[in-house]
């Protein structure tokens, strides 16, 4: 059994805005469910729902809605084997990078993955400027995230695992491409109890 966190990091607006991705983080509750179902623990860190009315000014332009880093930080599991990331907007790169390098000074010799609209379109600049992540899942995750969790259980290659762009020493690898999931119906309901859902009503 592989210890996972999922990390949605806190939301970026510009100031002055009463706007904000106020949604909950469906397709990380999608991924925990599917991973918990395949026997593994997984901790949902969403940034924005553990605090949505909080604002941090960076500047005088742009705000992070929701926890600080340092809290994020703070609620990842000492013994957590593989770390995630969810990048679903290009926006939220600004606050995901440091985010991720922070991370991954206390983490060192943990696994690091991302994914999510922003890693798949541009993974290798992704995996330049954050040199902690060990890969990145490219489009749907919940198939990816399990073979992945099973692969360390079993010390195998991520190599072999359909849907990645690895980090393999001084290049980057892409695998092969993952079928689209088509049979909706067979993917396990969002684990909810992941995610503090009061909090968004």
């Amino acid at each position: 059994m592989a210890k996972i966190a999922l990390v949605r990091p806190p939301s970026i607006v510009s100031a002055g805005s009463f706007s904000g991705f106020l949604t909950p983080p469906i397709g990380l509750a999608y991924i925990g469910a599917s991973l918990r179902s395949s026997g593994h623990k997984v901790t949902i860190v969403d940034a924005v729902g553990l605090n949505p009315g909080k604002s941090t000014y960076i500047g005088n332009k742009l705000v992070l809605r929701g926890i600080s880093f340092s809290e994020v930080l703070n609620l990842i599991p000492n013994d957590t084997d593989l770390i995630g990331f969810s990048g679903m907007f290009s926006s939220d790169w600004v606050s995901l990078r440091p985010l991720v390098n922070m991370i991954g000074e206390k983490f060192r010799g943990k696994y690091f993955i991302a994914g999510g609209e922003h890693f798949t379109a541009v993974p290798e600049v992704c995996l330049e400027q954050c040199k902690d992540l060990d890969a990145i899942s490219l489009g749907e995750g919940e198939e990816t995230l399990v073979d992945l969790a099973n692969a360390i259980d079993t010390n195998s290659s991520w190599l072999n695992i359909d849907g990645l762009v690895v980090r393999d020493n001084d290049k980057f690898v892409k695998t092969n491409n993952r079928k689209r999931i088509t049979k909706l119906d067979e993917i396990p309901k969002p684990a909810w109890d992941l995610v503090p859902l009061n909090n968004y009503l």
